[in-house]
């Protein structure tokens, strides 16, 4: 690896960070104009937000009804020229996390929506670096901006809950309950907890997910769990048809295997002789590495062992590079080659849908370089 002088370093960070800032304005005026278009085209928190109202109008169990969800949308302002929505495959619990937004309506729910899970986002990274709120000029954050996602929240929780592990166990065991409402972002969080054996933590996130099910249950009844589980089959099938212009948007192995044409089945196969060796070395690094490089290496996996996330989840990405800088600070060699690449992997990608898969090689080789930070041998790489 090349060493990079103090001052070029600064220099280039200056100028990511100026590019940064322009492409994140950019959006940011694209948000705007899709939040207050009539109807909204802001098509992904709109539903979040239908979900939100739904719930408070006609009760949890109908946001898993795709006819009332349908019509509901409509109601709400949905575009009727797109199609009929994907089936509710949300846990439950995640309509208390949205409940608040059922007050207000679109545009200001949707600027509160942003700006509190980004706040949150911050405060779980804050302390990284002196330029820790340079996150929020990631390429990650246009992408969740623009969608209107969870992205934010997401991370906040798991960055925030992983980071609290050592030192407030029962804050950490909180945090990571409440993330459970995207499971599939959590991976590689129990493999982390069980080779740190903390088990306390685990149990706090256990209690806090059995607190978020017994509020649901009281607020919507218990039978929303069940139309959760039924619902999901159609979702599954649903998703699999209609992905097909979309498989870009999915920076995972087996979005970017169904991408390139590839089998529902052969996706499946690949995803998982991916996933289970990137769990055993992220357990490895918890083992044996720092702390810091661990979790970055945990995040990074997470996109390597997930078969289902998408651009707009990448704020956890932003995190893990920030990590993985904050572990290089005082090196001479550092490679600040493959933390770039996965830093701009989601502007190439939604510029130009045909190189997908460089989100996926951009994990693999951070993934990699992070293993060789954390003091893997050459001979197992």
């Amino acid at each position: 690896m090349i060493a990079l002088p103090p001052r070029l370093r600064r220099l280039l960070g200056l100028l990511l960070a100026i590019a940064g800032a322009g492409y994140l304005l950019v959006h940011v005026i694209e948000a705007v104009l899709l939040a207050t278009a009539a109807p909204p085209i802001h098509s992904d928190f709109h539903a979040i937000w239908s979900y939100a109202r739904i719930a408070m109008e006609d009760g949890g169990r109908a946001v898993y009804d795709p006819a009332h969800l349908w019509q509901a949308e409509l109601a709400f302002g949905r575009d009727q020229a797109r199609p009929p929505p994907l089936p509710f495959a949300y846990p439950p619990h995640f309509l208390l996390l949205i409940a608040p937004l059922a007050w207000l309506d679109y545009a200001p729910a949707y600027l509160a929506w942003i700006v509190v899970t980004a706040a949150l986002f911050v405060v779980a990274t804050a302390g990284l670096r002196a330029f820790g709120l340079l996150l929020l000029l990631a390429p990650a954050t246009a992408a969740t901006l623009v969608y209107g996602q969870s992205g934010f929240l997401a991370a906040a929780f798991i960055v925030g809950g992983m980071r609290a592990v050592p030192t407030r166990p029962v804050l950490a065991g909180v945090l990571l309950g409440l993330a459970t409402y995207k499971p599939q972002l959590g991976l590689l969080v129990p493999v982390a907890l069980l080779a740190l054996r903390q088990w306390r933590v685990m149990i706090v996130a256990c209690m806090t997910v059995g607190v978020l099910a017994l509020v649901t249950s009281a607020l919507w009844g218990g039978g929303i769990w069940g139309a959760w589980l039924a619902g999901l089959p159609e979702y599954r099938q649903r998703f699999s048809a209609e992905m097909g212009p979309y498989w870009y948007l999915m920076p995972t192995v087996e979005g970017t295997w169904r991408g390139l044409g590839g089998s529902d089945r052969g996706a499946h196969i690949a995803q998982f002789m991916v996933a289970i060796p990137v769990a055993g070395l992220v357990w490895w690094l918890f083992r044996r590495a720092s702390y810091t490089i661990a979790l970055a290496g945990m995040l990074v996996g997470t996109f390597l062992v997930t078969p289902h996330a998408f651009i707009y989840d990448l704020p956890l990405m932003a995190a893990a590079i920030l990590l993985y800088l904050r572990t290089l600070a005082s090196s001479d060699t550092p490679s600040y080659g493959a933390a770039l690449l996965a830093g701009i992997a989601p502007v190439v990608v939604l510029a130009t849908p045909s190189l997908a898969p460089l989100a996926v090689i951009a994990h693999a080789i951070l993934f990699l370089v992070i293993l060789r930070t954390g003091g893997l041998s050459k001979s197992v790489l």
